[in-house]
């Protein structure tokens, strides 16, 4: 009890100290997208810079019970509409018997996409990979090798050409944890391991600062102390902060706090603006923020998955509708949002 009185008295409080937010939806030019496979469940999305999309879902569900889908990848030209699928590789000489299991997609430090995939053929784990695709050459390539250690199976940033920020899943998303990845030596480091749980890393290379959601030290408790499920339920419930700090995980500080059911997060390609979903005073959407003006201005009414351009100056999203009867038969929708010149001025809430 003195722990939910902690939090709640937390929140209150912090509550109060939070900036304003605004809406500058009837500023954005929202231009609708075709998808692929409009039925189909979308996982996450990726812009790359010859003005196609990484596009990764669930094509099927095997058992009506249970969700069992296949993750498929395509690329999806926007100009022609045209789709690529993108095959997995082989393992050790032989096809993955049963599926890919693909837990994240990004825009390369190289422009390419990047790819964490597991084989759930292998009931250990593994293996368990990031791979790159070449746009160009279409091509596979692996950068690296988790070892089955499972660090690699959710959001990922590359601070330097080979040097990861990941994160890894424990107990999602209850006590995630933030490591720094070698691509060069293999070596992996936790970072900020006095915190509570930190996920969704997104590396600015202008102003050098990892954004990620966080939450310091639960007040009274640590993880391994959260006994009862009214504990835990507490932790899940409770707000995230948006935090940046350096690449190496130090000085970490709050830039805007208590954001509830986050999504995505990442900066834009130049450095100035992150964009970012999740409820702000009980407003739902995607939401851009300035670090040095910390007033959330609302694009999107509702928080699903986006990416920026490369040139950022426009953000895709896709709706990622979950799969159940009711929703099977409505399409997916996609849009293209064209952010107006004040945001680049700083002047739109002038």
């Amino acid at each position: 009890m003195k722990t939910k009185m902690l939090v709640f008295f937390m929140v209150i409080f912090l509550m109060g100290c939070t900036p304003k937010s605004s809406d500058i939806q009837d500023l954005v030019t929202k231009r609708e997208v075709p998808v692929p496979l409009p039925y189909a469940y979308y996982r996450d999305v990726a812009w790359l810079p010859d003005n196609s999309l990484g596009l990764m879902y669930f094509l099927e569900v095997s058992e009506p019970k249970y969700l069992s889908p296949d993750d498929v990848l395509s690329i999806f030209d926007l100009e022609s509409n045209k789709v690529t699928a993108v095959s997995m590789p082989k393992s050790d000489g032989t096809v993955c018997e049963r599926t890919w299991l693909l837990g994240i997609i990004a825009r390369g430090y190289d422009g390419n996409l990047v790819i964490v995939a597991e084989c759930s053929s292998d009931s250990s784990g593994g293996p368990n990979l990031l791979l790159k695709y070449d746009v160009q050459t279409r091509e596979l390539q692996q950068l690296f090798d988790y070892n089955k250690q499972r660090v690699g199976l959710l959001h990922f940033t590359f601070v330097s050409e080979n040097e990861l920020v990941q994160e890894k899943p424990v107990g999602h998303p209850m006590s995630n944890e933030l490591y720094k990845v070698s691509l060069t030596d293999g070596s992996i480091r936790r970072l900020l391991p006095n915190f509570l749980r930190a996920r969704w890393p997104t590396w600015s290379s202008q102003n050098k600062l990892v954004a990620f959601w966080g939450t310091a030290q639960f007040p009274g408790k640590e993880p391994e102390g959260l006994y009862t499920f009214n504990d835990i339920e507490t932790l899940v419930r409770a707000p995230w902060d948006l935090y940046v700090m350096d690449k190496d995980g130090n000085n970490p500080r709050i830039v805007f706090p208590l954001i509830s059911h986050v999504g995505g997060l990442a900066w834009s390609p130049n450095g100035d603006w992150l964009a970012f979903g999740g409820t702000i005073d009980d407003v739902d959407g995607i939401w851009l923020l300035n670090i040095n003006n910390p007033n959330p201005m609302g694009i999107f009414d509702h928080n699903n998955i986006f990416d920026w351009s490369p040139d950022g100056k426009k953000i895709i999203v896709v709706e990622n509708k979950e799969f159940d009867a009711k929703n099977n038969d409505v399409p997916v929708k996609a849009y293209i949002l064209e952010l107006p010149e004040c945001i680049f001025e700083n002047s739109c809430n002038k």
